[in-house]
């Protein structure tokens, strides 16, 4: 009975090989009903009306109850369009926004390019600068001269307060920059850490030369420097936001870190107005130079 009832509804959808695998693999037959399908399974399909392929329905409808509805509609229309998670790509990059947050500074428009090596300067879309170039600029100024016109925290010429207000009106100004460039390695001829935030791509270029390249098993890390440098450069009057009563100032700070006990770190605050790259990088240098040392006296006096 099971086999006429399917050799008739085979028939009558003329797809008889369908049903006739469909058997083999799901009822056991006895040889010869086997033998027998395999001979009919050889036929020519028979042609079919349209009228017996309408017997057997090839779609479901969909209840009424499924509808969509105007208010299903306008639900819809109120969903904003599909974004990609995690939508990370040059300059995006999660882990360091966050540490960037952790350093002050919270880069509102996204782009934020961590550089550490050759490669980045690539991907950030800056001009490399030749190593040579910027060690001739730092032997041909005067360090002591610059380092001398850099103010320390907690001095009379520059109190705390002061100090805290000024870096967090850089750190601020720094945050609302179309993008940031974040040279990081070791100061030269040590094994401490540097990392500099600035809105300058040139300076950013001309730092990253100046630092050495850091080991790989530390930059793998994301983590906060001993010494961090805030650069903000402007163009002019009229590129500082009214809301930040900066002027032009460099100030550094080297102090005990607030959540390690005993662990020393140095915090460098640069706002410039009109000063070209070659001029600031002479006092991310000098105030590098000073920050190191002032941190290895700290060390040894631990």
């Amino acid at each position: 009975r099971i086999l006429n009832l399917l050799i008739a509804t085979a028939k009558e959808e003329g797809n008889i090989k369908h049903y006739y695998n469909t058997m083999l693999s799901k009822i056991a037959l006895r040889p010869a009903a086997s033998t027998y399908i395999r001979q009919i399974s050889r036929r020519p399909v028979p042609n079919v009306s349209l009228a017996m392929r309408q017997r057997s329905p090839r779609c479901v409808a969909i209840p009424s109850s499924f509808a969509t509805s105007a208010s299903h509609q306008s639900s819809l229309d109120r969903v904003a369009a599909p974004i990609v998670w995690p939508n990370e790509g040059p300059g995006v990059n999660y882990a360091f926004n966050w540490q960037l947050n952790a350093d002050g500074v919270t880069p509102t428009n996204e782009l934020a390019f961590r550089i550490t090596k050759q490669l980045d300067l690539t991907i950030a879309k800056l001009d490399p600068t030749c190593k040579s170039a910027v060690q001739k600029e730092i032997k041909a100024s005067s360090t002591k001269k610059i380092q001398a016109s850099l103010l320390e925290a907690g001095t009379d010429a520059m109190p705390f307060d002061t100090f805290d207000a000024n870096i967090r009106d850089t750190r601020d100004a720094l945050s609302e920059a179309p993008a940031l460039y974040c040279p990081e390695g070791l100061a030269p001829g040590s094994d401490v850490g540097v990392r500099v935030i600035t809105n300058s791509g040139a300076l950013a270029s001309a730092c990253a030369a100046y630092l050495e390249r850091a080991p790989r098993i530390v930059t793998k890390e994301m983590c906060s420097q001993p010494v961090t440098v805030y650069v903000y450069r402007s163009a002019g009057e009229d590129d500082v936001d009214e809301s930040f009563s900066l002027s032009s100032f460099s100030s550094y700070a080297i102090e005990e870190h607030e959540d390690e006990d005993g662990i020393a770190v140095a915090t460098v605050g640069i706002f410039s107005i009109g000063k070209v790259e070659m001029e600031l990088l002479r006092y991310v240098v000098a105030a590098v130079d000073i920050c190191v040392k002032g941190l290895q006296t700290e060390n040894d006096a631990e």
